[in-house]
């Protein structure tokens, strides 16, 4: 007896939509079991809210791209204008989450927050921390797999290290046979000589990378032991849950979670006596630092209107408070960010003006750059991106692009 296509077909929509509707009512019990996790161990509230803030960020970042080179490059570029080495800032090491929330990292803390993002990709990436002549570690870089191999980047400044713009990055043996790739990065060549120099000389010191330079190199966070069955779990659900509900499930649990902060707080300042542990307060004694947190959860995720609305509360009912200074300048960026370059250069220029020895200069100067070049203000543009270049590294490059724009002609050389 011959089958009927129609009837196999009927039940095969009727199959597919079982499925479907299965695998949805599975991922809301299991949203519903996080929300109940959640409400009852405040640390497991906190790592899970980590886990989905990284998977979050990094799915808007990457998208559907699965190209690992691609996901290291975003990635990176995300890091190295979320974080940067602020003189003066305590060394707090907590979490990734904390540094970007805190907006400071050093090498390590922004090399380990690159491979946490990049994890949530599954790419493989693991920290070397570099040795000099005298076995002291001046810098830490990062090896992301990739095309075979373990190529070499450096979030904190920026760029991955490359023969020549078009070739993949290099790998640490490669550098290590040939360091005059070092001196040919265009990232390295358009800051200003002196610096240029010593940064250059500063790289070589630590090649080649064997013998006693051998560099400590830690596991990347795809590894076994970094990565327990119930770990992996826990990451599967997070993006399952993140492919099927998007930006309703990561808000909902953020909201959730912030409203649940307290009833003390970690600094994001200050530490406990000599070690890098965060000193912790009352949240009715620092009601600044509590919409601090808030503000900086929502920037990064970009919730604009409710991370505004949170600085807007520092600045107005907390003038005097630690946080407003940061709050101001944080908001500035935002309103540059959305293109009011108008407002943001206004509340980066009271911050500076405000706060004329403060550590965070460059970061204003940087995004007063931005401010300048979007308004076509040039002269300004290209005063405030040399003032932010020896901290970002790409503001050479927005100086050359302009005053080529302008001059033809005229070759980075000339500069």
């Amino acid at each position: 007896m011959l089958n009927n296509p129609i009837a196999t077909s009927s039940r095969l929509r009727r199959l597919t939509l079982l499925v479907t509707v299965l695998i949805f009512v599975g991922a809301l019990l299991g949203v519903l079991g996080l929300m109940a996790i959640l409400e009852f161990r405040a640390g497991i509230r906190s790592y899970l809210y980590r886990e989905i803030s990284y998977q979050w960020i990094t799915d808007r970042l990457v998208g559907k791209d699965d190209s690992a080179a691609v996901a290291a490059k975003r990635v990176m570029k995300y890091v190295h204008e979320q974080l940067s080495p602020i003189p003066g800032e305590e060394i707090i090491d907590k979490t990734s989450w904390n540094d970007l929330v805190r907006g400071v990292g050093w090498c390590d803390q922004a090399d380990w927050t690159t491979a946490t993002l990049l994890a949530k990709k599954g790419v493989a990436a693991k920290m070397a921390m570099m040795r000099n002549d005298i076995g002291s570690s001046p810098h830490t870089l990062l090896l992301v797999k990739h095309h075979g191999a373990w190529r070499v980047y450096d979030p904190l400044l920026g760029f991955a290290f490359r023969r020549s713009p078009s070739m993949l990055p290099v790998t640490l043996t490669e550098l290590s046979r040939d360091s005059s790739i070092i001196d040919q990065q265009p990232r390295l060549q358009q800051i200003e000589k002196d610096i240029r120099e010593n940064r250059i000389a500063w790289y070589r010191s630590m090649f080649p990378a064997e013998g006693s330079k051998a560099p400590e190199v830690w596991e990347s966070l795809l590894d076994k032991k970094n990565a327990s069955i119930s770990r992996r779990l826990v990451n599967q659900g997070i993006r399952l849950g993140i492919s099927w509900f998007g930006a309703g499930l990561a808000n909902s649990v953020q909201d959730y979670y912030l409203a649940r902060l307290g009833p003390t707080l970690a600094s994001l300042t200050e530490i406990d006596g000599s070690v890098t542990r965060p000193r912790r307060f009352a949240v009715r004694e620092r009601p600044d630092l509590l919409w601090f947190y808030k503000a900086r959860n929502y920037h990064l995720y970009g919730r604009v209107r409710l991370a505004r609305k949170a600085y807007v509360e520092i600045v107005q009912n907390y003038p005097r408070s630690e946080m407003a200074p940061r709050a101001r300048l944080f908001w500035g960026i935002l309103e540059v960010k959305q293109g009011d370059s108008n407002r943001g250069r206004r509340l980066l220029s009271e911050f500076i003006d405000n706060n004329p020895s403060s550590g965070w200069k460059p970061v204003a100067h940087y995004y007063l750059g931005r401010a300048a070049e979007f308004l076509r203000d040039e002269v300004e543009a290209i005063k405030y991106y040399s003032l932010a270049s020896p901290l970002y590294s790409d503001a050479p490059e927005r100086i050359s692009a302009m005053m080529q724009a302008r001059n033809p002609s005229l070759t980075s050389n000339d500069q």
